[in-house]
């Protein structure tokens, strides 16, 4: 695939050394200990570890209204009162919560700082039980509850992570993939979201989440086998968005890497059901923001990684994504939504489509010589790469129509098409030179004998066209 990439690629991060980050640290905060750099994909953090205290210095490009949402934010979970601690903002010694730095470039950037919080990283942590998965839940629900009534003026602001806009975020920023396979999986995996969501998306319910609760985000107390979650790490994604993102992007994380991802899905979303409920409704949905969060995920980090390629974390994620994205796609969306639902106490609602109204209109409005497959008739909506998408999310690996080849909706093919139509499209009776460069270009794939084109519009065609020129060569009938 060989559509261009986007533009605007991502600002470089603060060019702030481990001496750098010790000065700011001693002279402005009053803290002088022994530095390490922690890793991020936007910013410099470092762990300062001063004679009885830890503290995280944070060098970032963002806004002054940013830091300050993130200082609220983490005073609010603060009062959760669960077992998820987080680190309080700490203000400098002249008073302010962010001081003017400059990087090693001569840029300037703001520095803040929090308290360190003990613990493991989850996905630094050993064997995961279904029982830390279902703690995990119930403690990440209490936390996102604890933000229902909370209000920040920097709360509505234009986030690339907010899975609202995830689909336009992973469509412009997908051409960034250089593997053709990678970028079809995601492709794929954005077109069944679109699908998945295009009836009920707009329905869903609308508050603050912490919106990036992933393993390197979650800590436990054990850590070999991972045991007891008792921290989340960085509010810089908190926005206002879909509540049901605040699950769902977990679970995009979670899932990672896991021998029965199903199992670790069901066991998550049954304890946060517990702490935050989840209407039935909704329950069918989670896989789909699951999926179109890895996708964003894949899609930004590619774009990241095109900037800055050495820097590891920017990759952390990434195969896992890509592997887990091609998995969920061969599951059943109504199965998984069935799941889900007995697993959080609910009854799962029917929501069989009846296709007999759509039958009925096309008996009287097609030919009775147009066939349709199949004993229960499928009413497809979508194609993308090697899928076929029905209007109810679910995907079927297409080896029948004529695009297996190439894959449905293959981006040069698209826009070679759409250029072409926007130029001409009409039939055989005028010379063209476009249509015989193709031509020319077909002939030389094929041996010497083969030296004439006749061009159709289908498999349907080319057949009956094959049968009548036997005929008409052998003078005998069928």
């Amino acid at each position: 695939m060989s559509t261009p990439r986007p533009q605007n690629p991502p600002a470089r991060r603060p060019e702030v050394t481990c001496e750098a980050a010790h000065g700011i640290a001693r002279e402005l905060w009053g803290v002088n200990g022994r530095v390490t750099e922690l890793p991020s994909d936007r910013d410099r953090n470092f762990r300062v570890e001063a004679e009885g205290e830890s503290l995280v210095l944070k060098v970032t490009d963002a806004a002054l209204d940013e830091i300050e949402l993130a200082a609220a934010a983490l005073e609010r979970l603060d009062g959760a009162g669960g077992s998820l601690a987080v680190g309080r903002s700490l203000r400098s010694l002249s008073g302010a919560l962010a001081q003017t730095v400059s990087g090693g470039d001569g840029r300037s950037h703001r520095a803040w700082v929090v308290k360190w919080v003990e613990g493991t990283p989850l996905a630094e942590a050993g064997d995961r039980s279904p029982e830390l998965f279902r703690a995990l839940g119930e403690e990440l629900g209490r936390a996102r509850v604890a933000l229902d009534g909370w209000d920040h003026p920097g709360l509505d602001r234009d986030l690339k992570w907010d899975l609202r806009r995830g689909a336009e975020v992973a469509w412009g920023r997908e051409g960034f993939i250089q593997c053709p396979r990678e970028r079809r999986v995601v492709r794929e995996g954005l077109a069944t979201a679109e699908v998945g969501l295009a009836s009920c998306g707009a329905r869903l319910r609308v508050g603050v989440i912490h919106g990036d609760a992933n393993d390197h985000n979650i800590l436990v107390r054990e850590s070999s086998p991972a045991a007891w979650p008792c921290g989340l790490l960085d509010v810089g994604d908190i926005d206002r968005g879909w509540v049901l993102g605040e699950v769902s992007i977990a679970a995009a994380y979670l899932l990672q890497g896991e021998p029965d991802p199903l199992k670790v899905l069901t066991e998550f979303v049954a304890g946060y059901h517990q702490s935050d409920p989840i209407p039935e409704a909704e329950l069918g949905l989670i896989l789909e923001l699951l999926r179109l969060r890895l996708c964003v995920s894949v899609s930004v980090s590619a774009e990241q990684r095109a900037e800055e390629p050495r820097n590891e974390y920017l990759s952390v994620s990434y195969k896992p994504a890509l592997e887990l994205l091609a998995l969920i796609q061969r599951w059943d969306p109504e199965e998984v939504r069935r799941t889900l639902a007995v697993a959080c106490g609910l009854e799962p609602a029917d929501v069989r489509r009846d296709v007999g109204s759509l039958e009925e209109r096309r008996r009287a409005l097609l030919g009775p010589n147009l066939s349709v497959s199949y004993r229960d008739p499928l009413e497809i909506v979508r194609g993308e790469g090697r899928y076929l998408m029905d209007v109810g999310g679910r995907s079927y690996l297409d080896g029948v129509n004529n695009v297996p080849h190439v894959g449905h909706g293959h981006p040069d093919v698209v826009a070679r098409a759409a250029r072409q139509m926007g130029a001409l499209n009409t039939n055989t009776r005028y010379l063209s030179d476009v249509r015989l460069g193709f031509v020319e270009r077909l002939l030389g794939t094929l041996p010497a004998p083969l030296e004439v084109v006749y061009l159709v519009n289908s498999g349907s065609e080319a057949n009956e066209l094959a049968r009548r020129m036997v005929h008409a060569h052998s003078r005998r009938g069928d």
